[in-house]
């Protein structure tokens, strides 16, 4: 059998993850069937199974990507300026800029169906614990130079400014995918400019 190319692999791992989101967003995680997956991504279950090896190993693998999306935001956003303050202006503006996309609400589902996982299941629940301690620990960078080149008031715990920002985040994601329109997300916006 012929080796097959990274990038061949790179994109059929996409394909699949694709698949198995808009199921996922389609029917819910626990109704969606590893057939339903292969169904949607057009392949067989061999050719699924070759790269994932459960509904489980998905699962995790949407989430991780989802992270890992976010988790290029924060990082692009501290190598782009020394200045905490264009840092914390650049999240704040891709982040809550989000909330402004055509496919927010695609986005916002596909996370909340997720997070009942990390209640349920212990390996869901490491990975969700590390992801969301790797965000922390990334804004808390930004807050405690923020607090050092006086831009955060100085008795600010900076470990708190990121976990405000998180739930704050999370919290309006929540709100804005129950009810699309009853959020102004302008207004929100400009409070948080206060």
């Amino acid at each position: 059998m012929p080796k097959m190319s990274n990038a061949h692999l790179e994109a059929r791992t996409s394909e699949i993850l694709d698949a198995a989101e808009t199921c996922f967003l389609r029917k819910g995680i626990h109704p969606t069937t590893m057939h339903n997956i292969c169904e949607e991504a057009h392949l067989s279950p061999g050719a699924v199974y070759r790269y994932f090896k459960s509904k489980e190993d998905l699962i995790d693998a949407v989430a991780e990507r989802r992270s890992l999306q976010e988790m290029e935001v924060i990082n692009e956003a501290k190598a782009q300026t020394s200045q905490a303050s264009e840092a914390l202006a650049i999240l704040a503006d891709r982040f809550w800029g989000q909330f402004r996309r055509d496919d927010f609400e695609h986005r916002a589902r596909l996370d909340i169906e997720i997070w009942p996982e990390a209640l349920r299941n212990k390996r869901q629940q490491e990975r969700a614990k590390q992801q969301r301690a790797a965000f922390r620990a990334a804004l808390t960078d930004i807050c405690r130079l923020a607090i050092e080149q006086g831009t955060i008031s100085p008795d600010t715990d900076p470990v708190a400014v990121a976990t405000m920002l998180m739930s704050l985040y999370r919290g309006l994601q929540l709100h804005k995918a129950i009810d699309p329109t009853g959020v102004d997300t302008d207004e929100v916006l400009r409070a948080l400019r206060i």
